[in-house]
């Protein structure tokens, strides 16, 4: 990975439990390397294995780049400890070894270096665990693919994990919009939405976005694994065709549909994060029908975005504030999934959503 401007390189792990034949030059100081494990890795561990190597700190993006510190050996810092979430990726800082016999106290540069990773330094049985021997269930994987490759995400269910993004998430990066079909999950954070590769939750009630980032136009195939392990129901939601799969309980399902990418203002591909939709139900019997009918309304990146079932869709949606005055309606919506873009200022307000067999009225708060 390159970021113009500053120096950052990703680190390619071989075969085995270290790095070889794989020659890493910092620049500035910096590299940017990444968790291989699919378990918790113990920063504090893999530091003393490389003390001779880096500085006792690493560094992590956020929303606003990345910070500046984030944490160090034996602290912590904000909400960070030593533990870093499956394939996350952390920077760290290059250890200057100073020369005694140098007059003027100068400082020895590594010109090269070879980072030990270990399975020792992963923490199984802690709560960010994403796949052990010991608990493989309660995980959707998503493959995105098409004649160019394949993407990967996933979502897990796991003590610990949150409906907002936290630090069991792992954030994707994603640089310009390519003919790769770049596919990953969102989560709510800081009163918008941001990419995750890793998605932890530990919740029966949920309706999680699919973002797709690609610049291909034809087939797309998203393939699900992993239901027939998942204790709870499944559905997918294509918005775009007004269509939803129940996945639940089913050891793999392939959703082919033809894709033609979205345009920005200036005719760049953009991504589509208002398609299609993972909804994750608490497990019942006979309630396979309520599930696909129930009504979601949630605010992301400042829009209201109501979402529901093909078996019960959208007649009309209208907002209102806590006075009761009328902001925005909307008739003869016939859709399973509708966005309302309006700006509306900060504060509460009741969306009253007629479908096919309801009326919803839901608070909304506005951040």
């Amino acid at each position: 990975m390159e970021r113009t401007g500053a120096a950052f390189q990703l680190v390619q792990l071989t075969e085995g439990n270290y790095i070889k034949n794989n020659i890493l030059n910092f620049e500035d100081g910096f590299a940017f390397i990444g968790n291989p494990f699919m378990a918790a890795f113990d920063f504090d561990k893999f530091y003393e294995a490389n003390e001779s190597t880096i500085k006792p700190h690493f560094y992590v993006w956020t929303d606003k780049g990345y910070e500046t510190y984030s944490y160090i050996v034996g602290g912590s810092s904000g909400d960070l400890n030593n533990l870093i979430a499956p394939l996350q990726g952390f920077i760290v800082e290059e250890y200057i070894a100073p020369v005694p016999a140098s007059p003027q106290f100068r400082y020895a540069s590594l010109p090269t270096v070879e980072f030990n990773f270990s399975e020792a330094m992963t923490e199984v049985n802690t709560s960010a665990v994403l796949r052990s021997s010991v608990s493989a269930g309660n995980k959707l994987e998503i493959v995105a693919s098409n004649p160019i490759a394949g993407v990967r995400t996933f979502i897990a269910k796991r003590e610990g994990g949150q409906a907002g993004f936290g630090n069991l998430d792992a954030r994707k990066i994603i640089n310009g919009v390519g003919d790769r079909p770049e596919i990953y999950t969102l989560k709510p954070h800081q009163g918008g939405s941001i990419a995750t590769v890793v998605n932890v939750i530990n919740s029966d009630e949920m309706l999680i976005p699919i973002g797709l980032a690609t610049s291909y136009a034809g087939n797309i195939t998203l393939t699900f694994t992993g239901m027939d392990n998942y204790d709870a129901h499944l559905s997918l939601i294509d918005a775009g065709t007004n269509r939803t799969i129940d996945l639940t309980g089913l050891a793999s399902y392939d959703y082919v549909f033809n894709y033609t990418p979205k345009k920005k203002a200036n005719g760049e591909p953009a991504v589509c994060e208002d398609r299609f939709f993972i909804r994750i139900s608490k497990t019942a019997t006979g309630l396979t029908e309520t599930i696909a009918e129930k009504m979601s309304v949630f605010e992301s990146d400042g829009m209201i975005k109501i979402v529901s079932g093909a078996s019960n869709p959208i007649k009309e949606a209208a907002v209102y504030d806590l006075q009761g005055v009328l902001m925005y309606k909307a008739a003869s919506v016939n859709a399973i999934s509708h966005t309302i873009e309006r700006n509306f200022p900060a504060g509460a307000y009741i969306v009253k959503v007629v479908s096919e067999k309801n009326t919803d009225n839901v608070k909304v708060i506005k951040r």
